[in-house]
């Protein structure tokens, strides 16, 4: 299955848990984001509220990682990853 973009998750009108539950089976999570987190990328142009969900995967499995929901989401943490790594390249 593919990841939809923010449009078509709107209109196809599935909750984060539902889409959660179907691009990321087996996978512990929880539709709630730690707000350290959320203020961070907030701050940085993007609003994860609606596109992500905290993810306990076999990499991250104690502290979590988020989990894109959707095209836009996964590209923009794509930015923000690489934008942390230019950072601590510096």
């Amino acid at each position: 299955m593919r990841m939809p973009t923010d449009k078509q998750a709107a209109e196809l009108e599935f909750t984060k848990d539902e889409l959660a539950k179907l691009l990321y089976p087996g996978i512990t999570y929880d539709v709630a984001l730690p707000q350290q987190w959320v203020d961070e990328v907030t701050n940085e142009h993007f609003d994860p509220r609606h596109c992500v969900v905290w993810g306990y995967t076999p990499r991250q499995p104690i502290y979590g990682e988020p989990l894109a929901l959707t095209q836009d989401a996964y590209r923009s943490l794509l930015f923000q990853a690489h934008a942390k790594r230019k950072e601590r390249e510096s």
